[in-house]
């Protein structure tokens, strides 16, 4: 169960929904008799126990988060991801030093000219918001201050913006365009986010 407890941070791109190590020992340390000093002591206590109840040494799934997980759902951060009709796996790993840190879709090598590359720009639904936040930072001061603060103004923008056959920053260039003076609109320019996918390619 820690297994996917860890999943769903991995998902999230964040460490605080697991348990921490004192509430795991508390757990234990309450159950178990303070008698019981070594290992075949305790096996013997423990067969004795879970006759009696069998989940005793067992924690719920809700037992080991922190905190409520309910936004970290199947629609949010799918296993797969549907591109021009065709289902690609989709999986999350969550270390800032690591290659495969992020969101990876593994793309057979013989689908890859079917792949719509805008398509990509828009990550999954739960990592959507935070790529906009960053690439609305990327701009110039001047036209940021435009549309502060920030994360208001994306959440707004999600309420319009849905995946169709524009990148992602394109979208948001249009739906922009209302709010920020910049003299030539559709110039606006984005830096690179640092939230996007991993590609991985596979022969089969």
């Amino acid at each position: 169960m820690i297994d996917e407890v860890e999943a769903l941070e991995d998902r999230a791109r964040r460490r605080d929904i697991l348990v921490d190590e004192d509430t795991l020992f508390d757990f234990y340390d309450q159950r178990i008799p303070a008698e019981i000093v070594n290992g075949k002591g305790f096996e013997h206590w423990r067969k004795q126990a879970e006759q009696r109840d069998p989940k005793l040494l067992h924690f719920d799934l809700d037992s080991l988060k922190a905190r409520d997980a309910g936004d970290v759902t199947q629609a949010q951060y799918p296993d797969h991801l549907t591109l021009a009709g065709v289902a690609y796996p989709v999986s999350y790993h969550f270390d800032p030093e690591a290659e495969d840190d992020g969101v990876t879709l593994t793309v057979p090598a013989a689908m890859l000219p079917q792949v719509p590359v805008h398509a990509l720009e828009w990550l999954v639904p739960g990592l959507l918001r935070e790529k906009c936040i960053a690439l609305m930072k990327s701009l110039p001061k001047s036209i940021r201050r435009q549309v502060v603060p920030i994360p208001d103004w994306v959440d707004a923008a999600l309420e319009t913006l849905v995946p169709d056959q524009r990148p992602l920053t394109e979208a948001l260039r249009i739906y922009s365009t209302p709010y920020i003076d910049t003299g030539t609109p559709r110039r606006l320019a984005f830096r690179p986010a640092r939230t996007a996918f991993n590609h991985e390619y596979s022969c089969s």
